[in-house]
């Protein structure tokens, strides 16, 4: 609980721009839910390598870096550079077998050092 705390600290989720990495499996609805954000109501296809969504939010711009499922922390690693200011982490509830290779992908990503500051 000390380090979630610790973390509210932090100052970069006061800056007018937010990078948020958003991160989960193929198909458990990562572009829906950031395309339900912006007010869009329509069918998703399925992301290939990375897309990066932006939409303004209470006078700050955020930016949503929607990295395809298939397993890329390759590319998440890259985007480190960006200055990731937070992860989420989507998931299917009903795909139990695939819960212990999220959890793995996750904290393999929270792992790296540059986002010991990032929000989950």
């Amino acid at each position: 609980m000390g380090s979630c705390q610790s973390r509210t600290n932090n100052d970069n989720i006061h800056r007018p721009e937010v990078n948020l990495l958003v991160m989960g499996f193929s198909r458990v609805g990562k572009t829906s839910i950031i395309k339900k954000l912006k007010g869009i109501n329509s069918a998703s296809v399925t992301t290939i390598g990375l897309s990066i969504e932006r939409m303004e939010y209470n006078g700050k711009m955020i930016n949503f870096y929607d990295v395809g499922g298939q397993r890329r922390i390759k590319t998440i690693k890259k985007l480190i550079n960006e200055h990731i200011d937070g992860v989420v982490c989507v998931v299917d509830s009903n795909d139990v077998a695939g819960w212990q290779d999220v959890h793995q992908d996750l904290f393999r990503v929270l792992g790296f050092k540059e986002l010991k500051d990032a929000y989950l």
